[in-house]
């Protein structure tokens, strides 16, 4: 967790962008996942997008209304107001629905509601190893109302053939994550 007197003296001007963000991706608590479990390409594909994210924010000119009544600094508590700014502009939908996934999946919030992952399909840049990877690890949501929640995301726009092709001939499962996917297999089948 980034402690009080180094936040302060980067609102102060003592610590530049480039330090506060090296400090926020060194701390487990500020960037890591409850959905990325155990899977450091997936944790590692968020801290991307975040760090992508954090970049653009902080090169926004500091005359845009986004930064009315602020301090103008880029931080990690802006990224989900920014995320919503730009969509709100109709800035890439399919970008920012990304990018407000992976605050949401390193805020540790509960799983995202299904229009986040409908942006991202009606503007071709859902990726159903995302949908299926985040929402296995998710511990908030744990075991098979996890592989529920697939489900309802799949029936709900569309790509239970596209989720049923993925677990059966491109996911890998061990042994403890095995009965999820059958699950999720029969619960998809079923539609």
């Amino acid at each position: 967790m980034i402690d009080h007197d180094f936040k302060y003296d980067y609102v102060q001007g003592r610590i530049t962008p480039e330090q506060y963000w090296d400090n926020i991706l060194q701390s487990p608590a500020e960037i890591s996942s409850a959905y990325a479990g155990d899977d450091p390409d997936l944790q590692n594909r968020l801290v991307s997008i975040l760090t992508d994210l954090f970049w653009e924010l902080n090169r926004l000119d500091r005359s845009d209304s986004f930064w009315a009544g602020s301090n103008n600094l880029a931080t990690r508590a802006k990224l989900w107001n920014y995320v919503f700014y730009m969509l709100k502009k109709g800035k890439d939908p399919g970008k920012y629905a990304m990018a407000g996934l992976a605050v949401m999946f390193t805020n540790g919030s509960n799983p995202p509601d299904v229009l986040w992952w409908k942006i991202l399909y009606e503007h071709g840049e859902l990726e159903i190893d995302i949908l299926v990877r985040t929402s296995l690890n998710c511990v908030f949501l744990r075991g098979m109302a996890s592989a529920q929640y697939v489900a309802d995301v799949a029936k709900e726009i569309h790509i239970v053939p596209q989720v049923i092709k993925y677990i059966k001939e491109e996911a890998e499962f061990n042994d403890e994550n095995l009965k999820w996917a059958e699950y999720l297999l029969e619960v998809l089948s079923s539609v």
